[in-house]
């Protein structure tokens, strides 16, 4: 079973011919409402991926949240760890994707963004838990339950989405308090270096982490350049797959996780072929529109992932 934390939200997805300049126009006749955010992307790629999960964040209980809790449940996922506060306004996006697959995002964060209580969360939440992922979108929340794996030698995979800023609840002694509880840390070669403003991936890396132990190291991802785990001294780097075309790159960060914790922490793969798996499943995402990945059904798309 694996635990996630993190953002659940309404991704409404624009496709354009290409997209607009400086104050330019474009039209689209395509638009379609997804059920996404960051972490139950995650979720619902292992879901697909055949493993055991439990959701756990915070909606509201308005139209996006309703229909947010219907989509975790008709997946098959656990969402007994899901909060939903009354009144609220359910965290949102618009999406635009152009005809290459390149996108922007417009995120309305709602009112769910305050950090959820422990007491909130149900008492079992870590019963038969193998491994704990969050993004920290509460991050107070993320720590707690990355204290209680840690007792419990649960594995813990940190994935750092966004630079702390005033308006953030994310702060800098935060992350570095959630390295300190990590196992495995994953970040994109873009917030690496928006966060340490340096010119190496090595040295921005040595700044951010300092003494966090992370006995599984850390995963760089580099978009179409693959991704670079580097781990004891060593950096195992393994190109993107590129044998799908490409319609929607929206998610493919979150499959590639799932991808990661599926193969390394629960099929003990190692991790050069964890990435080739991983490489793999963000490829099939890149395939179909949408955030998420969703049931693989050509012979094709399953026979990628029998490596």
């Amino acid at each position: 079973m694996i635990l996630v934390l993190g953002t659940i939200a309404v991704d409404t997805v624009i496709n354009v011919e290409s997209m607009p300049y400086t104050g330019g126009i474009v039209g689209t006749d395509s638009e379609k409402k997804y059920a996404g955010g960051s972490s139950a992307n995650v979720s619902t790629a292992l879901k697909v991926l055949g493993c055991g999960v439990r959701q756990a964040g915070a909606v509201a209980d308005d139209e996006f949240g309703t229909f947010l809790m219907d989509d975790l449940a008709d997946m098959g996922i656990d969402t007994s760890a899901v909060v939903v506060r009354k009144n609220g306004v359910t965290l949102h996006t618009y999406i635009v994707v152009d005809r290459a697959g390149s996108n922007f995002i417009i995120a309305n964060g709602g009112t769910c963004r305050k950090d959820i209580a422990v007491e909130e969360l149900p008492p079992e939440i870590l019963d038969d838990v193998d491994v704990f992922y969050t993004d920290m979108s509460w991050p107070e929340t993320s720590i707690h339950l990355a204290r209680e794996c840690r007792k419990n030698g649960i594995k813990v995979v940190y994935n750092l989405q966004n630079v702390p800023t005033e308006n953030s609840l994310e702060t800098s002694a935060g992350v570095d308090k959630m390295l300190s509880l990590s196992d495995l840390f994953i970040v994109s070669r873009t917030t690496l270096l928006k966060y340490e403003s340096t010119r190496s991936i090595e040295d921005a890396l040595r700044s951010l982490t300092g003494a966090a132990t992370l006995a599984e190291g850390v995963i760089v991802t580099l978009g179409d350049e693959g991704a670079s785990w580097y781990v004891d001294e060593e950096c195992i780097h393994v190109p993107a797959f590129s044998g799908m075309d490409v319609v929607d790159t929206t998610g493919a960060g979150d499959a590639y996780i799932a991808g990661v914790i599926k193969s390394h922490f629960m099929g003990g793969r190692s991790r050069e072929r964890s990435m080739e798996f991983a490489s793999r499943v963000a490829s099939l995402k890149c395939s179909q529109r949408g955030p998420r990945l969703m049931d693989l059904d050509s012979e094709r798309e399953r026979s990628l992932l029998e490596l």
